[in-house]
């Protein structure tokens, strides 16, 4: 007999992590949770990215200001 992800028994043909869900595992929700995970970590690393350059760039405006002539 097989069981969901909480330990109950796993009704035929429905999902082991959504045992709401009629369909195997990866069901249709499993399949839209992981492309929204997806999109997020992509949304992060955009973010982060980006942060990191305004870090650079006000890095250089500090060293620049530091030494009145530019680099």
């Amino acid at each position: 007999m097989a069981f969901d992800i909480y330990g109950q028994p796993l009704r035929r043909g429905h999902c082991e992590v959504h045992p709401d869900v009629w369909g195997e595992y990866p069901c249709a929700l499993c399949i839209t949770e992981q492309q929204e995970h997806e999109c997020a970590r992509e949304h992060d690393r955009a973010r982060m990215e980006e942060y990191e350059r305004q870090l650079e760039e006000d890095r250089i405006s500090s060293l620049q200001g530091m030494h009145g002539d530019g680099i």
